[in-house]
């Protein structure tokens, strides 16, 4: 049977009349016997126009306005000059030098999986600039996907700071964002590394970023939260960020395809009951919330540790690219982030680094201290249940990345075979285990 997502949180009433309103900024075209009619750069229809410019045609497709660099993917060779008509946006980001007249530099910045990335520098300053396709990168073209994912990220960011101001630190600064070609400008993070790669590497990381993470997530679930929110506000946060589209890549690729189609190793999780028992509660509380009480709050949707950029120096974070935000269980965000820990913690012990793996753990242990002093407004049964949701959300992520099914992101990438073998059979069970017991919390990290 096809898989259905709800409308609205369990437990609210509703009223359908017969003809539903669609939000005007919802419609991408209009179809007529005449042909498609498409928004104006202005986002409006001249249906009038569109009736005389076709009044003696039968089915025909007009198509959309081309506006400032509307549909052009940007390259290295136009970026540059993009940034500099958006130059009384983006000047602050630039030296005292800097004019608006002359040539920036631009270079693309690889490893994403959806977007096309560049940094853009000139005069003593620099800044990033994100593209949203009209395609999953990492899949190619024929990979169709929304581009209006990036009107999601930049609606995330504001409501962060407008619910919650405090984290305002945490999140980079955004210079300008373009909707007519969905291309956001903002600050670079030059001065920080992914944080993947600094576990993966290192394995240690400084206690403030791993509490500053704690003490975001907290802060962002506890302000938008619908024991919070209300029933009224949390139902309209739950229609702004349904995010079909991603989220139906989630359903495929957390919780679908690796079980399916992961060959021989993933045996271990497909055939065994529990397991997948755990995978349908834990994909039914993403689809649908938590039943009648609600678990819900405005989630990243994608909060692995490649979405974080820190400066361990400094003991500073940013999170970038919630293009995945949901209204939904907040222990997906969690579960995200504490995956990345957790391979990065079975990478270091089929490394023999003790340290490094130790660093993991401790890493998991502020977190999760941070998380549950920020998050105490909630109450201990709530965030106990978020922790626990964690776990399976934690082990979904870990058995899928470790079977191949998570994209660019690659881990246990050992040069000896056999090590790797290792490797991928231990860190698969323990995404059993880790789906098994979820009802332990952070105890069984």
């Amino acid at each position: 049977a096809p898989l259905a997502l709800r409308s609205s949180p369990s437990g609210i009433a509703t009223w359908n009349p017969a003809f539903d309103v669609t939000p005007a900024e919802l419609i991408t075209g209009i179809i007529t016997e005449k042909g498609v009619v498409y928004p104006g750069a202005d986002g409006t229809f001249d249906i009038e126009r569109f009736l005389a410019d076709n009044s003696k045609v039968g089915v025909k497709a007009v198509s959309p306005p081309q506006g400032e660099n509307q549909g052009d993917l940007l390259t290295t060779e136009t970026v540059g000059e993009y940034v500099l008509q958006k130059w009384g946006k983006v000047k602050g980001a630039f030296g005292e030098g800097g004019s608006g007249k002359g040539k920036l530099e631009g270079e693309e910045i690889n490893g994403g999986n959806l977007n096309y990335a560049f940094v853009v520098k000139g005069w003593g300053g620099e800044v990033f600039v994100k593209q949203a396709p009209d395609f999953v990168k990492c899949l190619g073209r024929e990979a169709k996907l929304h581009k209006e994912r990036m009107e999601l990220e930049i609606k995330t960011y504001e409501t962060w700071i407008d619910k919650c101001p405090s984290v305002t630190k945490y999140l980079p600064h955004i210079y300008n964002f373009d909707v007519s070609n969905e291309t956001v400008i903002m600050e670079f993070l030059g001065d920080c590394e992914m944080l993947e790669h600094r576990l993966i590497e290192k394995g240690g990381v400084d206690e403030r970023v791993a509490r500053g993470l704690g003490e975001f997530m907290a802060t962002t679930h506890a302000a938008t939260h619908i024991s919070k929110v209300g029933w009224s506000e949390g139902a309209q946060m739950f229609a702004d960020f349904r995010n079909l589209g991603l989220r139906g890549l989630q359903l495929e690729y957390v919780f679908s395809k690796a079980w399916a189609e992961g060959g021989e190793p993933a045996k271990v999780l497909s055939e065994d009951e529990d397991f997948m028992a755990g995978v349908e509660a834990i994909k039914k509380k993403y689809m649908e919330g938590d039943g009648e009480g609600g678990n819900l709050a405005l989630c990243h949707g994608d909060l692995h540790p490649g979405s974080v950029m820190c400066n361990v120096e400094e003991g500073k974070c940013k999170i970038i690219d919630p293009e995945f935000a949901v209204y939904g269980p907040p222990g997906l965000d969690l579960g995200s982030l504490l995956s990345g820990v957790v391979l990065a913690g079975q990478h270091h012990k089929f490394l023999g680094n003790e340290e490094g793996r130790e660093g993991c753990k401790k890493f998991a242990e502020d977190f999760l201290s941070a998380y549950r002093e920020h998050a105490g407004g909630l109450g201990d049964d709530t965030v106990n249940g978020i922790i626990s949701d964690a776990i399976g959300f934690c082990a979904c992520e870990v058995g899928r990345t470790a079977l191949g099914f998570a994209g660019g992101r690659l881990w246990m990438q050992f040069d000896d075979a056999e090590l790797k073998g290792k490797a991928l059979r231990a860190t698969v069970a323990c995404a059993k285990t880790l789906m098994v017991e979820r009802g332990k919390g952070g105890e069984v990290l």
